[in-house]
């Protein structure tokens, strides 16, 4: 299979053999062979004339001497990101179990409403009154207000439908336009 670029080429040979030994099936003798190196503890003259390879030695000082890092100070350094991971992650928690809410902290659904909320304000006292009611700051909801936003539903347009085994089915439209209030953006 394949193309013929792929495959090995072949020749034959094109003069008949010669009568004599070769015919007979006996081959004639060939030279002796080296037997492959071993292994052993003491140098031999193979890896004499290796050692002395002009191309290894060149290629060695070029690369010059290996540093080694002490894996202590490797440990170290990363660590120090877990260790911090794990003292952040338990102060979370420490307050997430204290039960008081935690300025600038909130939760995926809370600051959903938070960011449907902020679409009515009118006013930049009404802004300061909504970041007091969420315990944000109110730089912190301007910054977030900047990158990250929630979809609005267009009035009228939700469906509820239910199908024949009994799964019920929302439907809605996203509004693409929103008229904003040019004092507060």
């Amino acid at each position: 299979m394949g193309g013929s670029s792929s495959k090995v080429g072949r020749t034959l040979p094109t003069k008949a053999r010669a009568s004599g030994q070769e015919s007979q099936g006996t081959r004639p003798a060939l030279p002796p062979t080296r037997p492959p190196p071993v292994a052993s503890e003491t140098k031999d003259q193979d890896v004499e004339r290796d050692g002395k390879d002009p191309h290894l030695l060149a290629n060695l000082s070029r690369i010059g001497q290996v540093n080694i890092h002490s894996t202590a100070a490797t440990a170290r350094t990363v660590s120090i990101p877990f260790s911090e991971m794990y003292r952040k992650r338990h102060v979370a928690e420490q307050q997430a179990a204290s039960g008081r809410p935690v300025r600038n902290h909130l939760e995926a659904s809370t600051l959903s409403t938070l960011l449907d909320d902020r679409k009515f304000v009118t006013s930049r006292s009404d802004l300061k009154q909504l970041a007091a009611r969420y315990t944000v700051d109110v730089s912190v909801l301007d910054r977030l207000a900047r990158f990250v936003n929630s979809p609005s539903i267009g009035d009228g347009t939700v469906v509820r439908r239910v199908d024949k085994d009994g799964q019920e089915r929302i439907t809605m439209q996203v509004c693409l336009h929103l008229k904003w209030s040019s004092s507060v953006v």
